[in-house]
């Protein structure tokens, strides 16, 4: 966990006092190493992110170490959500979509932590326009001081944008559009597929939609 610690202070160093820092693990270490990366740091801006990988794991690490703990991939069904409502460890969850099997369930997943006073992420795989405006839409949702963030899922579309109906604004903020369902209109380019890049780290990849 050496370099990971060297790579968050580097970030603490630079970012204002009032921000919220993600450190995510995407599930790669177990107990012992989260805490021990997690005892390294006492600044009050940094939630960690999904440092193991099962819910019963993160939840270990919270309990040892009292840290914010974000979980994420390991939030599979709605009864993961009720758990993490009930067992009240957890300074926040993440909401993907796709995860869940779409908006009607992260709806109600939405809602019980809304209901219950516990911080939400909403973002889900990379995607599109529509994934990125419903995403969007169902943040509407999240009172402003339980709201963690968004994504923009579009990130990995060479092409960038391919309908209107998303705002991209100054300092990465996204608005949707008031207009009916998701709010997209005109797609763009009808004759000319979608690119996209499955690039990831050691291989290579691209693809059209």
């Amino acid at each position: 966990v050496d370099g990971e610690a060297k790579k968050i202070a580097a970030v603490l160093d630079v970012v204002p006092r009032d921000a919220r820092v993600l450190v995510d693990g995407n599930g790669c270490w177990d107990v012992k190493e989260a805490c021990s990366l997690i005892g390294l740091f006492s600044d009050g801006r940094i939630w960690w992110e999904e440092l193991c990988k099962t819910y019963e794991m993160n939840s270990d690490v919270a309990y040892k170490t009292g840290a914010p703990i974000l979980l994420d991939q390991c939030m599979q069904n709605l009864t993961s959500y009720v758990r993490a409502c009930s067992d009240g460890f957890s300074k926040g969850v993440n909401i993907k979509l796709s995860h869940l099997g779409g908006l009607t369930v992260a709806k109600v997943a939405r809602d019980i932590c809304v209901a219950h006073g516990i911080s939400l992420k909403i973002d889900d795989s990379w995607s599109s326009d529509v994934n990125t405006a419903a995403a969007l839409h169902l943040s509407l949702g999240v009172p402003e001081e339980l709201l963690v963030g968004i994504c923009n899922l579009r990130g990995q579309f060479k092409e960038g944008a391919r309908f209107d109906g998303i705002d991209e604004l100054p300092g990465y903020r996204l608005r949707p559009s008031n207009l009916p369902g998701l709010g997209l209109t005109n797609w763009k380019d009808k004759n000319q597929p979608v690119l996209f890049d499955l690039q990831k780290p050691g291989g290579n990849g691209k693809g059209i939609l």
